[in-house]
């Protein structure tokens, strides 16, 4: 499983934490939550993690289901110009 930072707002972003962030995270680590709190961490930063059961990359973004009624449980979304972060395409 890979560690990811989750920004948690209006849109959700999931995406690697750059090297000079994870260099300051160390220093003051951020809180670690899995999928299932996400909501209860809104517009906070945290790591977060968990089982992504589905995926859709459509282009310009990719899908990480972490349910499989997506539609009413967590849903990350990555966007087209983060998808080089990754070490695979997602």
């Amino acid at each position: 499983m890979k560690r990811c930072r989750l920004l948690l707002g209006l849109s959700v972003l999931l995406m690697p934490v750059p090297k000079g962030l994870a260099a300051a995270a160390a220093e003051k680590p951020l809180p670690e939550i899995s999928w299932q709190d996400a909501a209860a961490h809104y517009g906070e930063e945290c790591v977060g993690g968990g089982r992504v059961v589905m995926t859709k990359n459509i282009g310009k973004i990719c899908v990480l289901n972490f349910h499989r009624d997506f539609s009413n449980h967590f849903t990350a979304v990555i966007r087209r110009e983060h998808f080089e972060r990754f070490e695979q395409p997602p």
